[in-house]
């Protein structure tokens, strides 16, 4: 049985979906200057390191390319987990859970909002910090 190169990167997505997400509950969260900081998963880092040179070289050659297309279509990213952001317990005034994609999303006084999904670091964590908040919003969660 032979597999075609659409097989293979197919069980690789797959594998590093799965990967990913086994990561990020491994991974515990660290205490870094009295504050609890959840970072983005290894993985997820040399994902966008390797991906991010990849589609730019790919777009550059597809465009020097005589045969190539002439046109570089743009797509827009929201680079979750990239941006450093801290917020303190004390100004968050919503939290939404979105059982959808299986995402928090805490928003703060100055509207500013943090999305922690299940590929994020210590997501066990997080909630608790969450349920121990004053204002009810385990309720929510």
């Amino acid at each position: 049985m032979t597999l075609t190169s659409s097989a293979v990167l197919t069980v690789l997505a797959i594998s590093a979906i799965h990967w990913f997400a086994l990561e990020a509950r491994w991974v515990k969260p660290r205490i870094s200057n009295g504050y609890t900081e959840y970072p983005m998963p290894r993985g997820l880092k040399l994902l966008f390191s390797v991906v991010v040179p990849l589609l730019v070289y790919g777009a550059a050659a597809n465009l020097l390319s005589p045969d190539g297309e002439k046109w570089v279509q743009l797509v827009s990213i929201k680079w979750y987990g990239i941006r450093k952001l801290s917020m303190n317990w004390a100004d968050v005034v919503s939290v939404y859970n979105n059982p959808e994609d299986n995402s928090l999303t805490i928003r703060d006084k100055s509207n500013r909002t943090i999305v922690h999904t299940m590929y994020n670091v210590g997501r066990a964590e997080f909630i608790r910090q969450i349920s121990e908040l004053p204002y009810g919003f385990a309720k929510q969660l």
